[in-house]
């Protein structure tokens, strides 16, 4: 078959309008998470606990709202779910303007997260209703492209607005966001509620939520994907939050940190980009994510090696390992976006989509814990050598296995 041109995807409507639905959506998750931090710490003048509980209600619903909302998510009207979820973030986002207190703000984090775990399983079922089976490698790349670029650009803006206004202002702006994305969303068409071919109309709740777990326990690509891409979020959750340390460590000041942080977000970008035009990929796309464990573990050794004094100071150095590093990070996400929408059927993308989810979650949270445990115990170099052998080992086992020989089966539909 000709080789399709890079990112035509574009040049169909229904998903331009999901792109756009996307990126506005997306924004505004992000938009928040400095003026949250501003208002607790600066407003407030509360301590870091209160840091902590809001971090942990922007978590815990993908843990347990997501996964249980999901069978409600494969039964119902993608598009009306994606509707109610995001007017209602709307007003929540509204709500943080008039918070009186923590416990209220924490409340409303807690009910934005979990309308937000509801929304994005649907926005993955919705992409696949209205994305043709050759255009899903492009839908995988350009769906993580909006997802780096916004959790890089929506927080400057945000900071941005910071410096001119309160934080309350910033609360406003993402409340427009929702609503921008509310209206769009009413220009999308009608979504098919799938159902499996002979499902008996009794089947009871509990009975499709164990469906989603026993796809993953017998589909073979699609469990090692999902145990890669989450046991990779472990490691990557475990120094994450050390870049400001490190950037001291490497010779770098506040600026360098900035620079550091914007090479790792245009590096993703490229990546992702980068897999989006060559889709060499495709024919093997867990052998492409177990590479790139072991490229991003190798590239991680150097960066704990500049803990001990290694291209000290040396920016532009620091810049292209930060770079590469970011870029074939998405060489685990892309290929992961596209096994989960051609390994699960139609009817069950929502709750797939959520386990998944959930288990990648769970990992976020006790990351930092431990990270923060290491680097206390033996030092901030440690955190980064450990998590850079972690990676490399799990590329390497993952390699090993003896199913990521298998290629993605043709995507099945469900009738």
């Amino acid at each position: 078959m000709k080789d399709l041109q890079t990112f035509s995807i574009f040049n169909m409507k229904n998903f331009r309008t999901l792109f756009f639905v996307q990126v506005l959506s997306s924004f505004g998750n992000w938009l928040d998470l400095l003026a949250v931090n501003a208002l607790i710490s600066f407003e407030w003048g509360l301590d870091l606990w209160a840091n902590a509980a809001a971090v942990v209600m922007m978590f815990l619903p993908y843990i347990v709202i997501g996964p249980l909302s999901s069978v409600w998510i494969d039964r119902r009207d993608k598009k009306k779910i994606l509707i109610m979820t995001t007017f209602v973030r709307a007003g929540v986002a509204v709500g943080y303007f008039f918070a009186p207190g923590l416990w209220v703000l924490l409340l409303l984090i807690f009910l934005k997260t979990s309308l937000a775990s509801i929304f994005e399983p649907a926005r993955q079922a919705a992409a696949r209703s209205v994305v043709p089976d050759a255009y899903l490698a492009e839908a995988s790349s350009i769906s993580q492209m909006v997802l780096n670029v916004t959790k890089i650009t929506a927080p400057l803006v945000g900071g941005g607005l910071l410096a001119a206004a309160r934080p309350q202002m910033v609360f406003m702006a993402e409340g427009v966001l929702y609503a921008a994305a509310f209206l769009l969303m009413f220009c999308l068409p009608a979504l098919e509620v799938m159902k499996e071919k002979d499902q008996p109309t009794s089947v009871s709740y509990w009975e499709e939520l164990k469906e989603g777990f026993s796809l993953i326990r017998s589909n073979r690509i699609l469990s090692t994907a999902i145990w890669i891409t989450s046991i990779s979020m472990f490691i990557i959750f475990l120094y994450d939050s050390f870049f400001a340390p490190l950037s001291l460590s490497l010779g770098l000041d506040k600026t360098g940190y900035g620079v550091l942080s914007s090479a790792l977000g245009a590096g993703s970008v490229a990546g992702a980009f980068l897999c989006g035009f060559f889709k060499k990929w495709k024919q093997n796309p867990l052998l492409f994510m177990s590479i790139g464990r072991v490229i991003s573990g190798t590239f991680m050794i150097v960066v704990g090696m500049g803990c001990y004094g290694l291209a000290h100071g040396n920016l532009l150095f620091w810049i292209v390992i930060f770079a590469v590093i970011g870029c074939v990070g998405t060489a685990l996400f892309v290929p992961y976006g596209y096994i989960l929408t051609t390994e699960t059927p139609q009817h069950l993308l929502g709750r797939i989509t959520a386990f998944s989810t959930a288990v990648q979650s769970a990992a976020s949270l006790l990351a930092p814990i431990i990270g923060a445990s290491l680097g206390h115990w033996f030092g901030l170099a440690s955190v980064f050598i450990i998590s850079a052998i972690s990676f490399i080992l799990l590329g390497s086992i993952s390699m090993g296995r003896r199913d990521r020989f298998l290629v993605p089966k043709p995507i099945r539909k469900a009738e």
